[in-house]
């Protein structure tokens, strides 16, 4: 008896399961694929926290639509580029609309730094909500945004947060890592956002950013200007012309798909019952000279007039700034400082948006 105890023994590894491990790693992955699906859902969530505090930079790029986000509905936006953000002021147009006798009106500046008609387009469409659309866009034109002779524009790591997976035609690229990358940053926000998460880590938690101390509570924090308004220099300081301006303005083409955009903006905009205002923002002569020869700018005045003439658009051509406004309120050729953005709005107030909103 003894004996067959004894030749038993060796079976016994024999009767464990063998068919365990594969069991746990499976169920180890479902854990890891729930906690990612979390995580990322988490972050969609938290989003607009995020860009909050990324916005502490001071970039004003497309994490400011979290302005947007936190605002009332506005009656009037301004849109456009850097030239908008630091140009108009809403603080200023309000003023001026309540002592017209208009009373009160919800005005914001959602201008972003570096954006064009494509950016902007996307804004509208997948930003603006119905129930907190404005009645009125004052849209702020630069000449370099219409030239369908550049390349397709190299958007930065933040343009995903105004895409949706039914722009993939236009905006997905021409390479498949590009495409690939379109798709998921509309799917996995933990991709989308990465460069946020870490710039607003940093902000909050890292003594050694150099944003960290305008982010904490105090005298020192920092606080966005009322209605969106941002101007990048005081008044006093002058920048020289910006030279990148330049070889944007040659091989100047207006058919394309940057005209194709402002046609879909202006039409979105008209099927949602928004009334646009184009203003050619104001520049110096040093950006004006930029242009290749008195041709190709006669032709950019004569473009933006068939524009606003196309879709009935009410058009304020403010572009040779010299005439109302001098080199002190400018901080380089093409932006305005405090000073010239006072001047511009209760000129484009006076000008356009009181014709507008008389009854």
């Amino acid at each position: 008896m003894a004996q067959k105890i004894l030749e038993l023994k060796p079976n016994k590894p024999e009767l464990l399961p063998r068919k365990r491990r594969p069991k746990l790693a499976g169920r180890g992955l479902a854990i890891a694929a729930l906690v990612f699906i979390l995580l990322n859902l988490l972050i969609g969530l938290f989003e607009p926290y995020f860009m909050g505090v990324a916005r502490y930079d001071k970039q004003y790029n497309l994490t400011r639509l979290v302005d947007y986000y936190n605002a009332p509905r506005p009656e009037i936006m301004f849109m456009g580029s850097s030239r908008v953000l630091s140009g108009l002021n809403p603080v200023v147009a309000a003023q001026e609309l309540e002592q017209a006798g208009l009373g009160k009106r919800a005005i914001l500046n959602l201008a972003v730094t570096g954006s064009s008609i494509d950016l902007n387009y996307l804004i509208l469409k997948n930003i603006i909500k119905d129930d907190k659309k404005p009645a009125m866009i004052v849209y702020g034109i630069t000449e370099t945004e219409f030239n369908s002779g550049r390349a397709m524009f190299d958007y930065d790591e933040y343009f995903g947060l105004a895409e949706r997976l039914d722009d993939f035609g236009n905006y997905s690229g021409d390479t498949l890592t590009k495409k690939v990358s379109f798709v998921l940053k509309q799917l996995l926000p933990l991709y989308r956002d990465h460069d946020i998460l870490r710039l607003a880590f940093n902000i909050q938690f890292n003594p050694g950013d150099a944003y960290h101390k305008s982010y904490l509570s105090g005298p020192q924090q920092w606080k966005p200007d009322p209605g969106g308004y941002f101007s990048y220099y005081p008044t006093g300081v002058y920048l020289p012309p910006d030279a990148r301006i330049k070889p944007l303005l040659q091989n100047y083409q207006y058919q394309g798909y940057r005209l194709d955009r402002l046609h879909d903006f202006l039409k979105l905009a008209k099927a949602r019952d928004i009334k646009v205002l184009l203003v050619n923002m104001p520049v110096l002569p040093a950006t004006i000279a930029m242009w290749p020869g008195p041709a190709e700018l006669a032709t950019y005045y004569k473009f933006l007039q068939e524009q606003a003439r196309q879709f009935e658009l009410p058009y304020l051509d403010l572009y040779q700034g010299e005439k109302f406004l001098t080199e002190a309120d400018f901080w380089d050729s093409s932006h305005l400082n405090e000073q010239g953005a006072e001047k511009l709005t209760r000129l484009v107030t006076r000008q356009l948006l009181l014709e507008q909103l008389k009854p």
